[in-house]
């Protein structure tokens, strides 16, 4: 299994660095986490699912339902 469908598929926290680091691979982590960050902030209602979670953006993890909100609004990593 690869790491990208055992993150997005096991039931436990993920951290924003990690989840970043599958949607920009091209990009150090830390450059990763800013980008993560700013495309949430850009989907309002994906922002506001998240929030409704109990997401904040100074959160380090996501939960694995907030992972899914992610893949619903910004698809599957690559």
């Amino acid at each position: 299994m690869s790491k990208t469908l055992k993150i997005m598929s096991v039931n436990q926290m993920c951290s924003v660095k990690e989840l970043a680091t599958l949607y920009y691979v091209d990009v150090l982590p830390e450059v990763a986490s800013r980008n993560l960050r700013r495309d949430i902030k850009e989907y309002p209602e994906l922002y506001q699912s998240l929030v409704e979670s109990g997401w904040s953006d100074r959160k380090r993890t996501f939960t694995p339902r907030q992972v899914e909100l992610l893949r619903r609004f910004l698809g599957d990593p690559i």
